[in-house]
């Protein structure tokens, strides 16, 4: 939690104590759901790239199992 505040650069107690909690948690809920974003944007990738080599592996299979 400290460094995700760092990143929101939300530091030292003393400031933390001035911003209304509304406000931390909001900045909190933004960072937490733009991590989510990217980390689903990789995700959504991968799988791209695992249904593409699975498709050239089931072509080669095909053309194996012709001859």
């Amino acid at each position: 939690m400290v460094d995700d505040l760092n990143s929101l650069k939300i530091i030292g107690n003393a400031e933390l104590q001035e911003r209304p909690i509304e406000e931390v948690l909001a900045k909190m809920m933004d960072h937490s759901i733009d991590e989510m974003e990217t980390l689903r944007s990789a995700n959504e990738q991968k799988i791209f790239e695992i249904q593409r080599i699975n498709g050239q592996l089931n072509k080669a299979l095909e053309v194996y199992l012709k001859k």
